[in-house]
């Protein structure tokens, strides 16, 4: 009895939480691609135009990204726990 109610926790529950965070992680790898491109357009649109008003992106490996824009800097992160919120 006690193995059939971890195996159907593992089935359902575990499963989930692993399709969610593949998800996840594909999403957030496509988010820091077009913020990756957001940076490079800006740049190159306004860096010559006020030096002073870089746009650089950083890379702080595969759950978090930074965009900093003349001083300003935006940090984004990928949450990796999963949660189910009752209706």
């Amino acid at each position: 009895m006690p193995y059939e109610l971890i195996t159907q926790v593992l089935e359902g529950k575990s499963s989930m939480k692993q399709d969610v965070y593949d998800n996840t992680l594909k999403v957030f790898r496509e988010f820091k691609s077009s913020l990756r491109d957001l940076a490079e357009n800006l740049q190159k649109r306004i860096g010559d135009k006020d030096k002073r008003l870089g746009v650089e992106y950083l890379e702080r490996g595969d759950f978090e990204a930074e965009l900093k824009i003349a001083g300003d800097v935006l940090i984004f992160y990928m949450h990796t726990n999963v949660f189910k919120l009752d209706p």
